[in-house]
């Protein structure tokens, strides 16, 4: 992924939402990944910038059960960490959650919200900056962003509830198409459905898609 560069805002939503399948699926089987970054996700083919799949499990944690935490060690990247990872604090599928908030953030500016495991990562205080990248950028897409680089890790977005946002509405939506985010990742002139997740790691789609 990291080779890539020319995404528009509708490629970069394309993608994302294949990671954020991939993680509802997983975390569906108990699965926390625990070091999600860009140089895990891989492009399954060079002719596809799209076509996304998971990888290096190595650090990956199964829970008890649903809603259990995990003790026993302290595992990422920072820049990536989620607050209560670097805190030391018992975590699960939340710290995913934060980690697809930093992904985001990188595919729609090139740019990280964090830089290290400091103060403000742990208070998740990050700006939109610099402006000028971000004014081109949808109000959706920054209200997704802000719904998982939360520091609670109780109120941030589950993957499923963030497949349901707004963002991720319209297939086929023309603005987005004209915003090249030409400092990030890859291009490709076609636009494909928004749900296609990757198949090895999450069979099937995801459920319909409501504003309820």
């Amino acid at each position: 992924l990291l080779l890539r560069s020319h995404y528009t805002e509708a490629n970069a939503r394309v993608l994302f939402a294949r990671v954020l399948d991939a993680m509802r699926f997983c975390h569906e089987k108990l699965i926390v990944h625990r070091d999600l970054k860009p140089e895990n996700l891989l492009l399954k083919s060079r002719d596809d910038d799209e076509d996304v799949a998971v990888g290096d499990f190595g650090g990956a944690a199964r829970l008890a059960r649903p809603g259990a935490l995990i003790e026993d060690s302290v595992v990422g990247t920072p820049g990536f960490m989620a607050p209560e990872m670097i805190k030391g604090e018992p975590h699960g599928e939340p710290v995913d959650l934060w980690a697809c908030g930093c992904i985001l953030f990188i595919l729609l500016v090139g740019e990280a919200p964090f830089t290290g495991n400091g103060s403000k990562t742990r208070r998740a205080k990050y700006a939109f900056a610099p402006a000028l990248k971000w004014a081109s950028i949808s109000d959706d897409a920054k209200d997704l962003v802000t719904k998982l680089l939360v520091a609670e890790p109780g109120k941030r977005l589950t993957a499923r509830a963030a497949l349901r946002h707004p963002w991720f509405l319209l297939s086929a939506d023309h603005s987005l198409l004209a915003r090249n985010l030409n400092y990030t990742i890859g291009a490709s002139g076609q636009l494909f459905p928004v749900f296609g997740g990757p198949r090895d790691l999450a069979p099937g789609p995801p459920p319909p898609l409501s504003r309820a």
